[in-house]
């Protein structure tokens, strides 16, 4: 174990050689749950709608706060043997001793916080969401929630009860609460306007701060991600060892950059998800194309920098409860001859998350790619059927209304026809159908030129892609 100590300006760390410990003797389990992305938006949407108080906190030295699971023992560093008064007891100074707390660098830290914050949280009263293991709902009172890692926030309408919540984990922890109206939460700064029932999640700094570093901060923006029958394709990547050789330096920058934009579209930013989920696929490999691909993507990002997602509840919602879209472009990937299938799900107008991908195998026709893109939308909306019904608020979600442009699809859904164009339809994707049949979704026809999730599968024009995109980014 190394230990640094304060002498003048020079500034010391206490860090245990996690390296040196061996698996199945001096740890065994390491993985610790992290909130997921849409239950944070989701609780925003709460605190926005019901005028929530939202009390953030941070945990200061967490791993110190968890107790160890294992026998481990340290050889205290040179900082301790030599200077007298650092010498934590009379022993020699040659002794081992016992760690009894998750120092920085054990494998298990993460893990023994985790079990640490559970324990005290249930015992307060709360309960786990068996769907989010880091989303949290008082078992009386209208309470909710949820952590990342030593991060935290709490969203309730129970003063009393929450002055007790936070002297309970005053006194495990050493925590401090923040504003809950204006805070930096993850490098998302969030903007409450209470009077007007509104809350904005926005990234405009993390996209700037992204675009210096990868050296366009002078470049002139573009009003799409992708350009218009762009083709994203292998075709484009290096082929021989000298022309790889010739990139590395370019594919060092496009997976540094990729990886910074990934966090920012996945927080805030659904918008040029289709462009990264396209973008993503060359990351071993990236060729020209791609690099330039990348390079219009942050253009687009620099012109739409403030962006953002606004929660509000100011005037009555177009719809109510929750609802989502779904959408597929039929063999669109050329290499593969694979769909690209998206979705974006909303609770009263209020964005909380989306997705874009290839399918995982080739589909057959355009119904066929549809409806296989409406049960991974089922699952979607099974997910927030249960998490909301956890949250006390069953009534938004019976039952969540899909939207698609395909009548074949949703008529597939409806209705278990059996005939040669079905045949051969996985098991699986048979699942939207079966929760139509339950209840708990429903499918409704859409326009393709109304349907926001036709943004996430396709390049789209200019006009067409804003008309899109502005239901769901302001």
């Amino acid at each position: 174990m190394h230990k640094t100590k304060r002498c003048g300006r020079k500034k010391t760390r206490v860090v245990i050689r996690g390296y040196l410990l061996a698996p199945g003797i001096d740890y065994n389990e390491t993985f610790a749950p992290v909130a997921r992305l849409k239950t944070i938006r989701l609780l925003m949407s709460l605190v926005a709608k019901f005028d929530l108080e939202l009390l953030p906190f941070d945990v200061k030295t967490a791993f110190l706060s968890a107790d160890m699971d294992t026998e481990i023992y340290v050889r205290l560093p040179p900082a301790f043997n030599n200077d007298p008064a650092l010498q934590p007891d009379a022993k020699p100074s040659k002794t081992v001793h016992r760690l009894l707390k998750g120092v920085p660098g054990i494998p298990q830290g993460s893990r023994l916080f985790n079990d640490k914050v559970h324990t005290v949280i249930t015992s307060l009263g709360f309960k786990r969401c068996p769907d989010d293991y880091c989303l949290y709902s008082h078992a009386k009172e209208n309470i909710a929630l949820t952590l990342w890692t030593d991060d935290g926030y709490i969203a309730h309408k129970s003063q009393p009860i929450v002055c007790t919540v936070k002297e309970e984990l005053q006194r495990h922890f050493d925590i401090k609460f923040l504003d809950g109206d204006h805070l930096d939460m993850l490098g998302v700064i969030v903007n409450r306007d209470r009077a007007n029932r509104t809350l904005s999640l926005s990234q405009q700094h993390a996209v700037e701060a992204l675009i210096a570093k990868a050296g366009m901060k002078d470049c002139k923006p573009v009003d799409t991600p992708v350009a218009t029958n762009f083709v994203f394709t292998k075709q484009d990547c290096p082929q021989t060892e000298l022309e790889r050789a010739d990139m590395a330096k370019e594919a060092q920058w496009y997976r540094m950059t990729l990886c910074g934009a990934i966090y920012i579209v996945n927080w805030t930013r659904a918008d040029t998800s289709y462009a990264l989920s396209k973008l993503s696929k060359f990351m071993q490999n990236p060729g020209h194309n791609h690099v330039s691909a990348l390079k219009r993507l942050l253009r687009y990002l620099k012109g739409t920098a403030d962006y953002k997602l606004v929660y509000s509840f100011a005037s009555p919602p177009v719809r109510t409860g929750v609802y989502g879209y779904f959408d597929s472009a039929h063999a669109d990937d050329v290499d593969t001859c694979r769909s690209t299938m998206a979705y974006l799900f909303f609770y009263e107008g209020c964005l909380l998350s989306w997705h874009s991908k290839l399918h995982s195998y080739v589909t057959t026709s355009t119904n066929h790619s549809e409806y296989v893109a409406s049960s991974k939308a089922a699952r979607e909306a099974c997910w927030y059927a249960k998490v909301f019904t956890f949250l006390g608020l069953r009534s938004a979600v019976q039952p969540i209304d899909l939207f698609n442009d395909s009548s074949g699809a949703i008529a597939m859904n409806h209705n278990p026809v059996h005939h040669e164009a079905n045949k051969h339809v996985a098991i699986a994707d048979h699942f939207a159908r079966e929760q139509v049949e339950l209840g708990i979704i429903t499918m409704s026809h859409m326009r393709t030129d109304d349907l926001p999730a036709d943004a996430l599968t396709k390049p789209l024009p200019k006009a067409k892609f804003f008309k899109l995109i502005q239901t769901f980014m302001n």
